[in-house]
């Protein structure tokens, strides 16, 4: 597979993304609201350019992503044939490679990338406090 180095438009739409999310909603701040926050793992027990995994309180699975020092979360299974991305993918800078049928997924916003995925990956919002790895979740997913 070839590179595919994450672009710095990429990271700026990130920096917009998150600047928009913490900007007021009405008079009713976001940021102001306490997050539900999900630990998975310790910020050292992936390198750069690995991929790790994590169960949530629901059973699913989760792959964590280590993209140059910044981590991502996505679902674990591929889209297109539920291949577990984290035992069996391999990644390349922003991109993850399903071992199944060599699809491929941006990390970082979850795009299916490279037939045969079509499907984007569910991803989730990251955060790292105190060494660790914490996702932001919605209702949909329980924390403990």
């Amino acid at each position: 597979m070839a590179a595919a180095p994450c672009s710095s438009r990429k990271a700026a739409a990130l920096v917009t993304l998150f600047s928009n999310y913490s900007r007021q909603l009405g008079s009713k701040s976001i940021m102001s609201e306490p997050a539900n926050l999900i630990p998975l793992c310790a910020d050292n027990k992936i390198a750069q350019g690995e991929i790790g995994s994590a169960t949530l309180p629901d059973g699913r699975k989760v792959a964590i992503y280590n993209v140059a020092g910044t981590f991502y979360v996505s679902d674990d299974l591929c889209t297109h044939g539920e291949a577990s991305l984290s035992d069996e993918g391999a990644l390349d800078g922003c991109i993850v490679e399903c071992g199944w049928h060599f699809g491929t997924f941006d990390v970082t916003t979850g795009e299916a990338k490279n037939s045969p995925c079509t499907v984007a990956l569910r991803t989730y919002p990251v955060v790292r406090r105190d060494q660790q790895i914490l996702i932001a979740v919605t209702n949909e997913v329980k924390p403990a």
